[in-house]
């Protein structure tokens, strides 16, 4: 292209990215109007914009059509190209000093289209100001005068043509309504050709965007097509629903063109005869084809040149007021969708004042220029500040951040530039009283206010507690990672899903392993692969239930053996209690275990040596009291509380010499004395009770069930036995055991005071540190334990078991 064609001079070159400036004024160029730009792209008119470098910007869809351009930019280059060279030098002047001037341009211009010839078109422009006064560029609209031109030619030959033709078009100009307006068209044309009917069948849009065909009739009642489809591309119908020429014949019947297309064949049955016909297309300047106008009549030869030629005409006007009406339409529809936008933007500001008033954290929604239109009630609470204090987010800025007044500000201004959701992050802010708070920013723009200014919400939640206590937490790591560096322990702080973040140094030395190996739950591969499904399962049992983790399982060292590790995990929770860590340590009881498998061999050896003891004192006693030719109750009796004894150190032996269970106690007691009727109701929780106050318990339970077979409820068949205790206490845990006898013969007091006797009331309160009384009701022989229980464990299960 020759260098007086390009108007552009001045502009960047082709390819290079446009200036500050030129973005700047093609961005508020095309800003203007959005809904212009929609509205540009249905006009069947060539629409274009063009910025002050003379850049072109924009051009409307039937503009990149006519010019074959996939973009805005590649329509301007065609345009330039195809100007007709004996125009080109003059077009270019004018449209230069017109630019120069920024004043309107208007100028006809032919060009060399490759598909359609030479076209004469109308360009128009218009300078376009900003605001402040500005040139921001022309706004301009190229029409295809070729058409319109070659119809004035035919129109002057024919007189009588244009008169008829001007009469309808002044009848046409007026209406704006589609469907009023082409049935005149096809009702005028009628008329004129003297057809039998006549028919327009024209393509419109709807609200949805999509194209569907309607038709009018004139001639003939509309019933008489109700019946039939709509008609197709056929070899008859397609050269008019193409916009290619007008057909017409004498005998449609006879064309060879007739009877080609299934199912009819021809016309179906039932359909008004034709036998003349005339076919014209209704095609807009720009080339779209809008519909045809069909005419019949069921005798032969009845449409001539000179009918052709006026319904040619008279489709060019309809075309033209289509396109007025359409545009019409596409204003109306453009103002009631602005209405209803502005409706909508009314609704969403109230819909958005009441979240924001009801929002639970601080929220504030504030226009661009600084008007604040709400403020949630938590703002103020939290900040202090009144919202009389508030009008604008400038005097907010001045509040919160007095020393950061400017870089706030300038912050706010870009961020109504950007679109979308903006997460500021944690920002220190001062609130009425002084205090220094954290508040954690979220701004997102939610559209303009029907002056066009764009809105913002702008939501924190005051995160100064977290972060206090984040802080306290991270020391309290540092204090525990020491503290764990130095233990004899292998120790782990996990996060709350499970994932293990740091091992203190003894693991890696045990393990053998990496910390780029351990991350997450890279500590599987130390643990045994027939236990890591168990501990897998426990472990995710602890992290969705918050309950502390134990286990003993085998961990792998770096020799490749495995040993036991004792292994408790307790959650960190923050002051809201949710947990936030896990702190883990695993011990190595392998020595232990050992330790307490020695133990027990001894206490094995040791039980055993004591029962040969007892066997012996039981053999000498036996010799004794047979060579002394002594009272065989007395015998009896000495033999019993040996026994007593003997069973109550069993019992013992077998927990190691640890608490044992008071239920334990009491039914290995009685067991002798039970029978099959089950004499005995036992009641009271289960709890764990010192070793030597067990044996003492269980020999004075001895002396209670041998008086009361002798003398009291078991000596006869319906006596009972209840024993029964409870934990009480004030001040410290006591054990309130009560043995009552019922059922059995009359109870009187003994007149003297027996070994048994003395060894429940004396012995037994001795140990237990307590008292133990015995009452001799007539109803059956009472006695009752009260006693303290240093290092009680209450049992798991909390309800008394009955037996």
């Amino acid at each position: 292209m020759s260098e007086q064609k390009d108007w552009r001079r001045g502009a960047p070159a082709r390819g290079k990215r446009p200036s500050r400036v030129a973005a700047a004024s093609g961005a508020a160029l095309l800003g203007t109007d959005a809904a212009f730009r929609a509205a540009a792209d249905s006009s069947p008119a060539l629409i274009w914009m063009m910025d002050s470098t003379k850049t072109v910007v924009f051009t409307n869809r039937r503009y990149n059509l006519f010019f074959g351009a996939a973009s805005s930019a590649n329509a301007a280059e065609r345009w330039l190209e195809l100007i007709h060279p004996d125009d080109a030098e003059e077009f270019t002047r004018a449209f230069n000093e017109a630019f120069a001037a920024a004043r309107s341009f208007t100028r006809n211009v032919r060009i060399k289209h490759p598909v359609m010839g030479e076209r004469l078109l109308n360009c128009a422009a218009n300078p376009h100001h900003g605001g402040d006064g500005a040139f921001l560029g022309f706004v301009g609209v190229n029409v295809d005068l070729t058409e319109a031109l070659q119809a004035q030619e035919v129109l002057r030959e024919q007189t009588r043509t244009l008169e008829t033709i001007n009469s309808i078009a002044a009848a046409l100009a007026g209406e704006l309504d589609l469907e009023r307006l082409v049935q005149n068209v096809t009702d005028a044309s009628v008329e004129l050709t003297g057809a039998k009917f006549g028919a327009f069948f024209y393509n419109v849009t709807d609200e949805a965007g999509e194209s569907f065909m309607l038709y009018t009739l004139s001639g003939v009642e509309r019933s008489a097509f109700a019946d039939f489809p709509m008609p197709r591309n056929t070899e008859v119908f397609g050269p008019t629903f193409r916009g290619e020429r007008i057909v017409r014949s004498g005998d449609i019947s006879k064309d060879e063109r007739y009877g080609r297309s299934a199912p009819y064949h021809g016309m179906p049955e039932g359909h008004l005869p034709v036998r003349s016909y005339l076919a014209v297309p209704v095609t807009s300047r720009s080339g779209q084809v809008l519909g045809g106008l069909f005419f019949g009549h069921p005798e032969t030869d009845r449409f001539s040149a000179r009918h052709e030629r006026l319904i040619a005409g008279i489709a060019a006007q309809a075309a033209i007021a289509i396109d007025n009406a359409q545009l019409f339409q596409a204003a109306q529809h453009e103002i009631e969708q602005r209405r209803r936008a502005e409706a909508q933007i009314r609704d969403s500001e109230a819909r958005l004042r009441l979240a924001v008033q009801a929002s639970p954290f601080p929220t504030m929604l504030h226009a661009e220029d600084g008007e604040v239109l709400e403020l949630s009630r938590k703002w103020s609470e939290l900040s202090g500040y009144a919202r009389s204090e508030i009008r604008t987010h400038f005097d907010w800025f001045r509040l919160a951040y007095p020393d950061r007044f400017e870089e706030v500000a300038a912050l706010m201004e870009r961020e109504f530039a950007q679109e979308g959701e903006l997460a500021i992050g944690e920002v220190e802010i001062r609130a009425k009283d002084g205090t220094r708070r954290i508040w954690d920013f979220h701004n997102v723009r939610v559209g303009r206010l029907p002056d066009g200014r764009r809105l913002q919400i702008s939501a924190a939640s005051d995160v100064t507690d977290r972060r206090r206590w984040e802080d306290r937490l991270r020391e309290s790591e540092a204090r525990f990672r020491t503290l764990a560096e130095n233990l004899p322990a292998l120790c782990w702080i996990a996060e709350a899903d499970g994932a293990i973040v740091w091992y203190n140094n003894r693991w890696y030395e045990y393990t053998g392993t990496t910390p780029e190996a351990m991350k997450g739950w890279g500590w599987q591969i130390a643990h045994h692969p027939e236990v890591l499904p168990i501990v897998l399962e426990r472990w995710n049992v602890s992290i969705r239930t918050g309950q502390p983790f134990e286990m003993t399982f085998p961990l792998m060292g770096a020799d490749g053996q495995y040993r036991p590790f004792l292994t408790r995990v307790a959650p960190v929770r923050d002051e809201a209690g949710a947990i936030v860590r896990w702190i883990g340590t695993n011990f190595d009881i392998a020595e232990q275990q050992r330790h307490q498998r020695h133990l027990q061999l001894m206490v094995n050896e040791l039980n055993h040596r004591v029962k040969n003891t007892l066997a012996v004192v039981q053999a000498i006693a036996q010799q004794t009291f047979g060579r002394d030719t002594a009272d065989p109750a007395a015998r009896d009796a000495f033999e019993g509380r040996l026994a007593a004894l003997a069973s109550a150190h069993n019992l013992l032996t077998q927990e190691s010499w640890e608490p044992t269970s008071l239920l334990r106690v009491v039914k290995e007691a009685v067991h002798a004395h039970n029978g099959n009727a089950k004499r005995f109701t036992i009641e009271g929780p289960d709890i764990a009770i010192e070793p030597k106050a067990g044996v003492t318990l269980a020999i004075a339970l001895h002396e209670l069930c041998a008086n009361a077979t002798k003398y009291g409820a078991l000596s006869v068949s319906g006596g009972r036995v209840t024993i029964r205790w409870i934990i009480g206490g004030e001040h410290e845990p006591r054990l309130k055991l009560v043995w009552r006898e019922t059922n059995g013969p009359p109870v009187t007091a003994p007149s003297r005071r027996g070994f048994g006797s003395r060894m429940i009331e004396r012995a037994l309160a001795a140990e237990l540190h307590g008292t133990a009384k015995l009452e001799f009701p007539r109803e059956g022989l009472v006695a009752e334990i009260d006693a303290p229980l240093p290092r009680i464990a209450v049992a798991s299960e909390n309800e008394p078991w009955r037996g």
